[in-house]
């Protein structure tokens, strides 16, 4: 009974590296919450503007995620990953070249788009890698 249990490896090397990519992703998103409220007072910016790209950010994200969630099986989830993953990496590293506050919270918003098609995929393939438990 127990040797279908066993059978097959949680910690698999597809599952080390769904969860490092979740780990590196959750922190530059803390990156992101902590600091660019300071960045934005730092240009110039007040409390109102911060408020606006946070409520940007979580709008967008919202509404990307119930478009893109029925594209992770239709498209693959494999692809979406890779997909999602490189735009949050370029939005990420275009925040380094902006000192103008309209690009930044055009930047926010386009991160809640990447944040929406990013974010979902690891934690659905992460679901599929466990074994399956037959009793």
């Amino acid at each position: 009974m127990f040797t279908k249990l066993f059978s097959r490896r949680l910690w698999s090397r597809d599952f080390i590296l769904i969860v490092l990519v979740c780990t590196i992703a959750s922190y530059t998103n803390s990156t992101f919450m902590t600091l660019l409220p300071v960045y934005v007072l730092d240009l110039g910016g007040t409390n109102a503007m911060t408020g606006m790209m946070m409520t940007g950010l979580t709008v967008v994200g919202m509404f990307t995620r119930i478009i893109a969630a029925p594209l992770f099986d239709r498209v693959g989830r494999k692809k979406m990953l890779v997909l999602g993953a490189g735009l949050y990496a370029v939005n990420a590293l275009l925040f380094c070249f902006t000192k103008d506050l309209n690009m930044l919270f055009a930047l926010r918003v386009l991160q809640g788009f990447t944040q929406g098609v990013f974010f979902p995929v690891p934690h659905i393939i992460a679901a599929d890698i466990p074994p399956k438990i037959c009793w």
